[in-house]
């Protein structure tokens, strides 16, 4: 609880049921990570990397996840009330008994391509493969229920005529409109450079997981744009950026405006 791991490397941790409550985990990569049934409530995840993550079961209420990429990331049976995902990147992402944001926090948000249905035979065999990881009673046991509610036809049954799936409809289609207007690549883009340096942003964690952001695949706004705020002397992050990301960016960049 309130632990510091902004900038960590926790890529494709086993995390199940880990306790994130007000943690700070800016910044920080967890692609392909595991934390299953772990509570981010009020976590500041502001540029954190959770593509291909397994949240299954994980409860994000209240969390900060502005400019954070949950590029298809596993979100069945999560509780997404009220976070925070304005400049966030859901695209792919799978949702299924999730419970969704509030329209008003996600401006700017790739959700265009949210994969709304339960989820496969493959996936709860993953699933069950994490549960048979796991030695708590406890926590396995609440896995279990996990896996054992994303079966219930009931259940599954229930939530898709319940009011969540029109939300997500909703944000999706919001979120198609947005990124087809015109001028949607620059405001995103000034969202996220306001959002790395900001001047309680000075240690750099938030800019450095844009900047990883801005150099994936599939990214919507102007990679070039970004770099050149980063290195402007009115970014306070920009004297936190470490000499590698930011030749990395730079690489990146002269590739970008050479096609």
């Amino acid at each position: 609880m309130q632990a510091h791991l902004d900038r960590a490397d926790l890529s494709g941790a086993w995390l199940q049921g880990a306790n994130f409550l007000l943690a700070s985990l800016q910044g920080a990569d967890l692609s392909g990570a595991k934390p299953q049934m772990a509570d981010f409530t009020s976590a500041a995840l502001q540029g954190a990397n959770l593509s291909l993550a397994g949240l299954e079961g994980a409860v994000l209420r209240d969390a900060e996840l502005e400019g954070a990429s949950l590029r298809m990331a596993t979100l069945h049976g999560a509780d997404m009330t009220g976070a925070k995902l304005q400049g966030s990147d859901l695209a792919g992402a799978h949702v299924w008994r999730t419970t969704p944001p509030g329209a008003e926090v996600a401006a700017y948000s790739d959700m265009a391509q949210v994969i709304m249905r339960p989820p496969s035979e493959e996936e709860l065999a993953a699933l069950a493969a994490s549960l048979a990881q796991i030695e708590v009673g406890r926590l396995k046991a609440r896995l279990a229920d996990t896996v054992l509610g994303l079966t219930d036809a009931g259940q599954n049954a229930g939530w898709a005529t319940s009011s969540d799936p029109q939300v997500w409809q909703g944000l999706a289609r919001s979120s198609s409109d947005a990124a087809a207007a015109e001028g949607y690549k620059s405001r995103l883009t000034d969202y996220l450079a306001r959002l790395m340096c900001r001047p309680r942003q000075a240690s750099g964690a938030v800019a450095a997981g844009i900047a990883r952001r801005a150099m994936a695949p599939g990214f919507k706004g102007d990679m070039p744009a970004l770099y050149d705020k980063l290195r402007s002397p009115d970014c306070p992050a920009s004297a936190a950026m470490s000499p590698l990301l930011m030749r990395d960016l730079a690489t990146a960049v002269d590739a970008a405006r050479g096609q």
